[in-house]
């Protein structure tokens, strides 16, 4: 068996280094960017609150990904208010959270990062009908856009102007 020369050695040694390298740079992608999500459905089916009454309302508008449905901003007896989306659909992704916010509907992503917002939780799917309690010391009426933020990347899925509902109107 013939040896390898010194000239050798050293191309095997630099493909290797250059192999882990690439290795470790599609594992770091695969777990930080996540983008087997984007494929990935998470439907969700939450029942709506009972005797929920529609306070504030609104229609999905895509951001950097499509997003349809409608956001309703519910009074539950007791003093309570839940966010409910449904009918609703985004695409799945790292990291996104659902978000009252005090931007301007449409606003661009960095002024939605610098605005005064209240995160309600993780998305709980991509789609379906879903419920997010508001908590009880927040006042929901200084947020006037729901917001479908992700946080890994910093930018809007989507958003939902909050307009007034129809006196009476049930959820």
């Amino acid at each position: 068996m013939p040896s390898l020369t010194r000239h050798a050695i050293h191309w095997r040694l630099a493909a290797a280094v250059v192999a882990f390298g690439l290795a470790i740079t599609v594992v770091f992608a695969l777990v930080y960017f996540q983008p087997q999500d984007l494929f990935i459905n998470h439907t969700v089916d939450q029942a709506q609150p009972a005797q929920a009454v529609v306070v504030r309302q609104g229609s999905f508008h895509s951001g950097e990904h499509a997003t349809t449905g409608v956001a309703q901003l519910l009074g539950v007896p007791g003093g309570l208010t839940s966010l409910r989306l449904a009918p609703f659909r985004t695409s799945n992704g790292p990291a996104v959270h659902v978000w009252l916010s005090a931007a301007a509907p449409g606003a661009t992503n960095a002024t939605v990062a610098d605005s005064a917002h209240l995160d309600l939780g993780a998305l709980k799917g991509n789609i379906g009908g879903q419920n997010y309690p508001v908590p009880r010391a927040a006042d929901p009426g200084r947020y006037r856009t729901v917001v479908i933020w992700c946080e890994r990347f910093s930018v809007t899925f989507g958003y939902a102007q909050l307009t007034r509902a129809p006196t009476g109107a049930r959820g």
